[in-house]
This record gives structure tokens, C-alpha cells and sequence, in this order.
């Protein structure tokens, strides 16, 4: 588990407190990596410190002093893959992570998504097609902002599995995918 320093005085560590992770594998570490960018460079700087934020290790020793965090910018859009602008949804926000894995060949069925969601492929290769034949390809460590009500087949392709990491930026009570109730092609 890392935590900022809870040791500072509170009005010190203020800017500071709103970050805490609790990420337990490597699948955690990439995907948290890819969407908290925004976050770390968001940060306000405490007077007389740097701007990033100083991560501590289980033994409370700063590893970002070590060079021991290495932050990689891997997706920064306003829009999705298709040129469509993002727009998140009023209401009750509500992230929502999910690990996706599709077998050689395997395809995800028509749907579409009402809210936007961010993909990173950590393995594999995965081929989206829209209903109007557009395509996008992605490879092992691609990111993408994904289409927004609009209908698409996911399909991996390749000859191994493909798993990928999505996260949802939806509300409350309002469903983060919709299947087509028929084929689209």
C-alpha cells in the first residue's frame, strides 16, 4: 500500500491528502498509471515543495526522491477514436473499472456504450469495426477513448487471448454498455 505522508502537520499536507492507493498487481498499477496522469499533473504544490506529489513505500521513505515513479502519458483526447467530442453525463458520478479478456477470434456482439470509457490493451490485439464499416486496430499497450453511443463489434484478431482494462466515466443507476438486440450486419 502507498500513502502520502500522514505525518505532516495537516495544513502542510492538505494539497496532498486526496490521494490514496490501493493497488495490489501489476494489471492495477498500469491501469491506475494510465488514467491518474491528469491527476498527478493537477496536484497543487505545497510553498517550497515540488509540484509532484511525494509517494511514500511501506517502510515511509519517499520514492518519488528515489526516482522510483515513472509517470507515462498514455491517452490525453477531448474526443473519441471516431472524432466525436466527449461529454460525461450530469448526474451522480460513478467510475466503474473492468479487466475485459477475449479469447482468439472471440468477438464482444454489437453495442454501444452511453457513457465515455477509456480502454488501455495490455495484451494482444483487438480490431473495433462501426456500423459504418470504420475501423480501429489497436495493439498490446495502446490506450483509447472509446466510441460514445455509437454502435460497434469488438474482435480480437490474433491468435492469443486479448485483455484489456476499460474504465467507464458514467453515473449512477444509468447502464455502461447497451447490446444490439440483433446482429448489425
Amino acid at each position: 500500500m502507498c500513502k502520502f505522508n500522514d505525518h505532516e502537520e495537516p495544513a502542510k499536507n492538505a494539497g496532498r491528502r486526496n490521494f490514496l492507493f490501493l493497488l495490489g498487481n501489476t494489471t492495477a498499477w498500469v491501469a491506475a498509471g494510465a488514467l491518474l496522469v491528469p491527476l498527478f499533473s493537477a496536484t497543487q504544490a505545497v510553498a517550497g515543495e515540488e509540484a509532484m506529489p511525494r509517494l511514500m513505500d511501506g517502510n515511509q521513505r519517499y520514492v518519488a526522491d528515489s526516482g522510483a515513479v515513472k509517470v507515462t502519458q498514455l491517452l490525453k483526447t477531448s474526443t473519441s477514436w471516431d472524432g466525436q467530442p466527449l461529454v460525461y453525463p450530469r448526474g451522480a458520478a460513478q467510475v466503474t473499472g473492468m479487466l475485459v479478456e477475449l479469447s482468439a477470434g472471440a468477438e464482444t456482439g454489437w453495442h454501444l456504450h452511453p457513457v465515455p470509457s477509456f480502454a488501455l490493451l495490455l495484451e494482444g490485439e483487438l480490431e473495433v469495426t462501426l456500423k459504418d464499416g470504420s475501423k480501429k486496430r489497436l495493439k498490446a499497450g495502446e490506450a483509447v477513448a472509446e466510441v460514445v453511443g455509437t454502435w460497434h463489434n469488438g474482435r480480437n484478431p490474433g491468435y492469443t487471448p486479448a485483455k484489456l482494462v476499460v474504465f467507464y466515466a458514467g453515473v449512477e443507476e444509468m447502464p455502461l454498455t447497451t447490446p444490439a438486440a440483433r446482429p448489425l450486419q
